[in-house]
């Protein structure tokens, strides 16, 4: 089946994972107060490519000036991460060659911003352009110095030595640590079950160094004049 064609709003798109990347930057954003972006869920790192294409499809495409990608390491390094959508970008340069009257500027490496004077591409890779993990790393990280934080570390290790073999081999262990935290928070009407809903709410302490690297990403690829 067919990508929809997206309606193109602003002339800076993002790319991302899912709907929990998606409200986590909308959340992140307003907080660096970057606003004019549009952010495209793509629906899980398989369909970038899809996804990708159905923007370049789209008639309003040239009006993009700004490109950013991101997605999650996951098991593997930023590198490996890094060369899948890049491959994408030059695939679809390829592909459309006669449709794109200047072919996208591919980055060379994760976090790099590169531009050919007249648009920007970046791909940062979670969670650091170099390590494997994911956006849940950056997340847990920020919320270090609260005091329910060792809570959190003991209950974990306390349920995964409980765990049948097959369950351990399958288990999520940052995914796990988030909703454990996120559990914490089911107070009254506040409760939250997502990554990206608790950075709606501001349970992300964004102020925090270990956001540094992408910080400087985002606002280096979108402040960009």
């Amino acid at each position: 089946m067919k990508e929809k064609k997206i309606e193109i709003k602003y002339p800076n798109i993002l790319l991302v994972e899912g709907k929990d990347e998606y409200n986590f930057f909308e959340s992140y954003f307003k907080y660096l107060k970057i606003d004019n972006v549009q952010y495209i869920d793509i629906g899980g790192k398989e369909k970038f490519k899809d996804k990708y294409e159905s923007l370049v499809n789209s008639p309003e495409f040239s009006k993009i000036k700004k490109l950013g990608f991101i997605r999650d390491a996951e098991d593997g390094d930023a590198s490996s991460a890094f060369q899948s959508i890049k491959n994408i970008i030059e695939e679809i340069n390829r592909e459309k060659s006669l449709a794109l009257a200047i072919p996208i500027p591919v980055p060379r490496g994760p976090g790099e911003i590169i531009s050919d004077g007249e648009n920007y591409t970046g791909i940062f890779i979670m969670p650091n352009n170099n390590d494997s993990g994911m956006i849940e790393i950056l997340c847990l990280k920020s919320i270090e110095s609260d005091p329910i934080y060792k809570c959190i570390d003991d209950f974990i290790k306390c349920s995964y030595n409980k765990l049948s073999e097959k369950d351990k081999a399958e288990f999520k262990e940052l995914k796990g640590r988030v909703l454990a935290f996120l559990a914490t928070k089911a107070i009254g009407k506040n409760y939250v079950n997502s990554l990206g809903v608790a950075a709606l709410k501001n349970l992300w302490d964004f102020s925090n160094p270990c956001f540094d690297m992408l910080n400087n990403f985002v606002s280096k690829l979108f402040k960009q004049v």
